[in-house]
Formats: structure tokens, C-alpha cells, sequence
């Protein structure tokens, strides 16, 4: 289809390994959070099922074991290899995003998040009167694939603010990651048609349409309960469903 509109400059993205959003939430049956040396849980589970619930009794949750996840993660590596080729071949220009938002994963990257924000990003979080103070001791961004969480009581940013790249439903980004998005491709052009940009990102009205990062939700800090209760009101009601006469 591509080919028949005779497109000259084609652009297309690698695909995100599905075990980074917070969806699918890594999990250890030990208290310690264990990791493979490939960065990878025991289990992978929901997001809003809580640690010691789910070690009590896993069988109670739906969960992907360690392997089944490194499945997934290598089969979507083959796919993008496959992507990779095709855009060589066609002259195409890929852009790996993949590779981006493993940079952004918190937990992969062991607590310690390698991507590189834009200069006009970080200035447009100071400049923002609600965003400003959400930048660790380093004076990195605290935007990262954990899920939202805003701990009012606490004084450390860092331990006051979570995620900002994925939105409330665990996997889709928020309006700053489609900015990153956007920033990623952007860059891929400008190297590839050694062309200047004309029309930048406005990265100063991203930052105050994030709605999300800009009006945290009042409920944020109950709702991994909320959402919980509504999963075991949801398995109740197949079990009532599952006595009830035909």
C-alpha cells in the first residue's frame, strides 16, 4: 500500500518491547526484587495486583512467567529485524523507538533510566510551575514507563514522583512521550536528508497540554486499590454467573 501512493520519503518505527509499560508489571516471589542478568522478573502480572498479594498466591492472577515474557521481547527483536532489512532494502528510514523506551524503563535499566531528554524538555519542566520540581538530585527528569504515582506526604521528588511517560490505562504514552515520539523521528530526519527543521517541537505547550502530569489526579494514591477491587468484584461476578440457572 505504501508503494501504490508512490511515496518518495517513508519513515516507519520499530515496534516497543510489550514487556516495558507498566501493563505488564514485574514481579518476584521473594521480597527482594529479582532480576535476570538480561533485565528480566520471575513473573510479569497487572499492574494494580500488589506484591504480597500476588506471592500468597499467584495462581489467583493471570501472569507470564520469566521466559514466556523473554519470548515475546525476542520475537518482536525479530520482527524489527525484519523491519530494519525491509527499510534498507526499500529505502526506507527506520526509527528505532524500541531502543528509546528500553532507555526509559526504570525497572529494566535497574533504577537508573539511561535516555537522554531534549534541552528544550527540561527547560519547558523548570519553566512550568507544575512541573518544576520533578527532577532528581542530578538534575535528570523524573519521567520514566513506571506507572503514575504522586506521593503528596513525601519530600524527595524522586520519591514523590513516578512515571509521566505512560497513561493511566499501562500502556498508551502520555502527551510528553508522543513529544519524545515525535523528537525521535524528527532527529531521523534531519539526519537522513541532511535537511534543518524548520518548524520545531514546541516543547513549552507539550509540557502544559500533558494534562495528566500537569493536574495529577487526586486519586492517584488509591488507585491501584480502586482498581484491585473492581478486578475481584469482576472474577465474583463470573463465579455468581458461572451457579446461576440457565
Amino acid at each position: 500500500q505504501i508503494e501504490e501512493i508512490g511515496a518518495r520519503e517513508v519513515y516507519i518505527a520499530t515496534i516497543p518491547h510489550v514487556t516495558i509499560p507498566p501493563v505488564s508489571r514485574g514481579i518476584s516471589l521473594n521480597q527482594v526484587q529479582e532480576l535476570s542478568d538480561d533485565g528480566y522478573y520471575e513473573f510479569y502480572t497487572h499492574f494494580w495486583v500488589w506484591d504480597t498479594d500476588f506471592r500468597k498466591n499467584p495462581q489467583k492472577y493471570p501472569f507470564l512467567t520469566r521466559t514466556e515474557a523473554r519470548e515475546i521481547d525476542q520475537t518482536i527483536d525479530e520482527y524489527n529485524v525484519m523491519l530494519r532489512r525491509e527499510s534498507q532494502r526499500r529505502g526506507w528510514h527506520l526509527v528505532d523507538i524500541s531502543s528509546q523506551l528500553d532507555l526509559l524503563a526504570f525497572r529494566r535499566q535497574k533504577g537508573q533510566p539511561q535516555y537522554q531528554f531534549p534541552a528544550e524538555l527540561i527547560t519547558a519542566l523548570r519553566a512550568n510551575p507544575h512541573t518544576k520540581e520533578r527532577f532528581t538530585a542530578a538534575g535528570q527528569p523524573i519521567l520514566d514507563t513506571r506507572y503514575l504515582r504522586f506521593n503528596r506526604q513525601a519530600r524527595r521528588p524522586d520519591m514523590k514522583y513516578q512515571g509521566g511517560i505512560i497513561s493511566l490505562d499501562g500502556i498508551h504514552p502520555t502527551t510528553i512521550a508522543y513529544g519524545l515520539i515525535a523528537d525521535n523521528f524528527l532527529k531521523v530526519m534531519q539526519q537522513e536528508t541532511n535537511t534543518k527543521v524548520l518548524n520545531q517541537l514546541n516543547w513549552q505547550e507539550i509540557v502544559q497540554k500533558d494534562s495528566l502530569i500537569n493536574q495529577l489526579p487526586p486519586n492517584l494514591s488509591s488507585l491501584q486499590d480502586t482498581l484491585g477491587f473492581l478486578y475481584s468484584q469482576r472474577i465474583l461476578l463470573s463465579l455468581i454467573q458461572g451457579f446461576s440457572p440457565a
